[in-house]
């Protein structure tokens, strides 16, 4: 209950359940099929109420971490890179998407976006208590990554410029690391081809080759082209400005979570599961 009241619905007048002026049904008839929707939350409250749970842990794991467990992320390049220049506590934050079928008699979309604090230490960073609700979705449309991400990304964006964070009268820097899905919300969330496509990978530009009406990628002893960052941004620009009809290099619009990303081998790996 604590969730649903910091969530906020948006298009809807909360106190009539009508759409507002900017809403394609303002003034018409609604099913409830036709109802798409979109609770987000304040990023930033639901970040403090977690860690004002585990502050203890928080700042005691971040300086031990490399002791206590030397294969954690807290120990890894990348997020040695991201906080090179934190001089306060450090906060930093991941993205889960999935989708989930809710409704079987009827085709619905339910997206979920969550989020963990990774100074929290295993397993205590993975129990539900401390996931970070951020977004929920819920329609017969399959969302636009704009839909779900654009507000929470700038509300990171706003947390992660701030010079720190006080929580609990501790100061922090608030850095993102990675963002993760599996493959299908993966491909949704950043406009990019699922494996079924050609030029899917988001590390090189290797592209496939249609056998029998289906896209594969042989092995191969050549040294595909790396796809760089500066690569993928362009890739999505230029698939932007053909309002997205087109996918470039396998990239086929712009989504707001570019905006996290400083390197999209570091902050966008894999799905294994769905690759194996």
């Amino acid at each position: 209950m604590q969730i649903l009241q910091e969530l906020s619905p948006t298009k809807v007048q909360p106190t009539d359940g009508k759409c507002s002026s900017t809403c394609n049904f303002y003034g018409k008839q609604r099913t409830n099929d036709s109802v798409t929707e979109l609770a987000e939350a304040n990023i930033v409250d639901r970040i403090k109420n977690v860690v004002k749970r585990n502050l203890p842990l928080i700042t005691e794991y971040q300086q031990r971490a490399h002791l206590l467990l030397p294969n954690d992320i807290l120990n890894s390049v990348a997020y040695q890179q991201i906080h090179k220049d934190s001089i306060f506590n450090r906060l930093t934050l991941t993205i889960h998407a999935d989708g989930i079928q809710l409704v079987t008699t009827k085709r619905k979309k339910f997206y979920a976006v969550t989020g963990t604090i990774l100074e929290i230490p295993p397993p205590h960073r993975e129990y539900a208590r401390n996931k970070l609700l951020f977004v929920l979705y819920f329609s017969e449309n399959e969302p636009t990554p704009s839909i779900i991400y654009d507000n929470l990304c700038q509300q990171m964006r706003k947390i992660i410029n701030e010079k720190f964070t006080v929580i609990s009268g501790q100061k922090f820097n608030i850095k993102f690391q990675l963002f993760k899905a599996d493959l299908p919300c993966r491909s949704l969330s950043i406009c990019t081809k699922q494996h079924n496509g050609y030029y899917c990978c988001s590390n090189c530009l290797q592209r496939g080759k249609t056998v029998g009406g289906t896209c594969v990628y042989y092995s191969s002893d050549e040294i595909q082209p790396a796809r760089s960052h500066r690569d993928y941004i362009d890739a999505a620009t230029e698939a932007e400005r053909n309002q997205n009809q087109i996918s470039v290099f396998g990239v086929h619009g712009k989504s707001p979570l570019l905006s996290l990303f400083f390197n999209v081998q570091v902050n966008y790996p894999f799905d294994y599961m769905h690759l194996c």
